[in-house]
């Protein structure tokens, strides 16, 4: 094709070379520029044509390979909302308790649940028998009940809940459903830690500080537990 090119240009220059008043030879030239620009059409064309199939290869392999990636988004879009089905549904699950506890004279709320052992962390009496069992939603409404700040999550609870959770932490959890922060329930999360020093009682949601002793043999122990949630 490159070769019909050049000799269609060559052509053209020599035509335009002619004097128009050579009529005879203006002519010849006129006629050969004419017979170049007719033989590039025909290369050009059959070039065409012979790229052709392998035009059609690439479109539809470039069309394959766009249906199979606009696949691969929609299957992954089915996973996650699979997933977030049921991280809803484990959160409708009566797993949770709470009690409501002393500690240094102070009120302490300590959650767990009721199908993980408790954790290091937490006295064996956190636990307070007969504690209603509740879903995430009545767990949350049960401590904006009790209204005592920065509840004392059991690390066995969330580790267990997490391993449920399909990647996704307890934190980002509890934020999709509710909006808050599930240690000082303020929306959106803190820029700080609210512990710190691993002192997990935390801050409170209008910025108040530790409640106090452990109820592992803190500065003034633990006080009798009570189950909290009764009712919801």
């Amino acid at each position: 094709m490159d070769g019909a090119r050049a000799e269609l240009i060559a052509a053209h220059r020599r035509a335009a070379a002619v004097p128009w008043w050579r009529r005879a030879a203006a002519r010849r030239a006129l006629g050969e520029w004419e017979e170049a620009g007719r033989r590039y059409e025909r290369v050009v064309r059959e070039a065409a044509e012979a790229y052709e199939p392998v035009g059609r290869e690439i479109s539809q392999a470039i069309r394959t390979e766009s249906e199979r990636a606009a696949e691969r988004v929609r299957e992954e879009e089915r996973r996650e909302m699979a997933a977030w089905e049921r991280r809803r549904r484990l959160a409708e699950r009566a797993n949770w308790g709470c009690t409501v506890a002393t500690s240094g004279g102070r009120p302490i709320v300590y959650v767990f649940r009721h199908d993980v052992p408790l954790g290091e962390d937490m006295p064996a009496s956190a636990a307070a028998p007969g504690s209603p069992r509740l879903d995430l939603a009545g767990l949350r409404h049960a401590l904006e009940e009790v209204n005592v700040p920065a509840p004392w999550w059991d690390d066995a609870a969330l580790a267990a809940t997490e391993r449920e959770l399909e990647g996704v932490t307890f934190a980002q959890w509890w934020q999709r459903l509710f909006s808050e922060d599930y240690r000082t329930f303020t929306a959106p999360p803190p820029r700080w830690d609210p512990s710190p020093s691993g002192d997990r009682s935390g801050g409170t949601a209008t910025g108040g500080g530790a409640v106090g002793g452990t109820g592992t043999g803190g500065t003034g122990g633990f006080g009798g537990g009570v189950s909290c949630g009764g009712g919801f």
